[in-house]
């Protein structure tokens, strides 16, 4: 039952992922490279914050050493 339940959990993230991809894309063809990509980063930065968040884990910006 575990296992059933990571594989879904990794199929969300995944889709999630993909979806934040083609829109960066698709933000990229019509802003131009150099603000695409400040945008990925930020929504990389995003994306592990939230995890981080998901799991518990404290993030770095708040002064904390892991």
């Amino acid at each position: 039952m575990s296992r059933l339940f990571w594989i879904a959990v990794g199929a969300v993230v995944g889709i999630v992922l993909y979806r934040r991809g083609s829109r960066v894309v698709l933000d990229a063809r019509e802003r131009g490279v150099v603000l695409a990509m400040q945008d990925l980063a930020t929504s990389a930065s995003a994306t592990v914050a939230s995890a981080r968040a998901l799991l518990g884990q404290p993030s770095a910006s708040n002064g904390e050493v892991a």
